[in-house]
């Protein structure tokens, strides 16, 4: 999912990623991406309203990132929520996710709080190739998925479209999920035909 630029969402269950893989595995990854848009496309309010609970000093900028997404100016949406991410990282582990060095201090906040299978599960990705982090050198030729060196220092022209609105949303709410200190601890948990289960979003 990480490498077409989608994020787990403790809202969806285990089973989605698995579905996502066998659905690109089986040359169907415009399906599998309709699934992701389907997903987060009813949650980014709720999205919205739980970065705004969990960073209120944020407000400000989540509140106006998430109306240019309403408005459809993605092309104003996304930088923010891009660095937002780094924003949030700053908050609570002290360093930088998009820098480097930085992001494997985010990586070993998040880690150290993933006690159990479920909640390793989940930090899955960050052992992944997350497109939107890729450097230059390691983007592919014709690369022209999201990416925040991209999109910031000015080199794509063409990411704002609602699909990259989604993945910067999805993105965002999955390194907010995994930085609470709580992800070992649901009150409760949700479950999907598979019967495997994600621990549900904080509220």
């Amino acid at each position: 999912m990480s490498q077409f630029g989608w994020y787990l969402d403790r809202q969806m269950g285990m089973g989605a990623p698995l579905r996502f893989k066998s659905a690109v595995d089986a040359g169907r990854a415009p399906e599998a991406e309709r699934k992701m848009i389907a997903h987060f496309e009813p949650r980014a309010e709720g999205i919205c309203a739980e970065l705004m609970e969990k960073y209120p000093h944020r407000s400000e900028l989540f509140e106006a990132a998430f109306n240019a997404h309403r408005n459809g100016q993605y092309i104003l949406s996304i930088p923010v929520m891009l660095s937002q991410v780094d924003g949030i990282c700053l908050d609570v582990a002290k360093a930088h996710f998009f820098m480097g060095r930085d992001r494997e201090k985010v990586i070993s906040h998040v880690v150290e709080f993933a006690g159990s299978e479920i909640a390793r599960a989940f930090l899955a990705p960050f052992e992944s190739d997350m497109s939107v982090v890729q450097s230059q050198k390691a983007r592919s030729e014709g690369f022209a998925g999201l990416n925040r060196h991209m999109v910031l220092h000015g080199e794509s022209l063409d990411y704002g479209n609602r699909e990259n609105g989604l993945r910067a949303i999805s993105l965002l709410n999955y390194i907010s999920q995994s930085l609470q200190q709580d992800t070992d601890r649901p009150v409760e948990e949700t479950s999907d035909s598979t019967g495997a289960t994600m621990p549900p979003a904080n509220n």
